[in-house]
């Protein structure tokens, strides 16, 4: 008895939904004002889209010329430099030349990118470093893959000097440590002056 009383309940509910009313013809009504302002808004707001679509494209003109402009000041001012690089690209490209050197036991390449007071003995594999705070002698590093070298950071701040950090990773072993070094002006050239290894 109650399932039919629910049941008779759905239907009297679901025919209501579904019978037309009076207020249809009113509904009616309202929906066709309310699309005639809209069609009038939406031609004022094209109106508006159009102008501001116009500014932009000026600004965006103004823009891509500002750019270019400046586009070309630097390839003018690239030329000017030619293939010159940077003393930091300079003094890494030497940095790796001496680790490939030292793999390859290039020791005249060694001694000719050496500093004065700087000196290497090929029977030991030693350079001798007395041109620093703390002269000392240290191993040459033969045995230091170039895919385990990694160029941390210059340092530049001193007038006499410039140091290049480099760090030698080892992945497979967990084993790191930090090779500095540093590097003088001598007769217009960059010259190694120190090779400091922290392990």
């Amino acid at each position: 008895m109650k399932r039919l009383i629910i049941l008779l309940g759905m239907i009297l509910i679901l025919a209501a939904c579904n019978s037309p009313s009076q207020n249809d013809g009113i509904e009616e009504n309202n929906s066709e004002q309310n699309e005639a302002e809209t069609n009038d808004e939406s031609v004022s707001n094209q109106d508006e889209e159009e102008t501001e679509t116009t500014d932009n494209e000026e600004k965006t003109n103004k823009d891509s010329e500002a750019v270019d402009d400046n586009e070309e000041d630097k390839k003018s001012s690239d030329n000017n430099k030619g293939n010159e690089k940077s003393i930091e690209d300079q003094l890494v490209d030497l940095t790796y030349d001496i680790f490939a050197a030292q793999r390859n036991l290039d020791y005249d390449y060694l001694e000719s990118v050496l500093s004065e007071g700087s000196t290497l003995d090929k029977d030991k594999k030693m350079f001798t470093f007395n041109n620093v705070k703390y002269p000392h002698e240290q191993e040459l590093l033969d045995e230091i893959q170039e895919d385990h070298l990694e160029y941390r950071y210059i340092n530049d701040e001193n007038e006499d000097y410039i140091i290049v950090g480099f760090a030698a990773i080892d992945y497979e072993n967990e084993s790191s440590f930090t090779i500095d070094f540093q590097y003088i002006k001598e007769n217009g050239e960059w010259k190694m002056n120190d090779m400091d290894v922290n392990k």
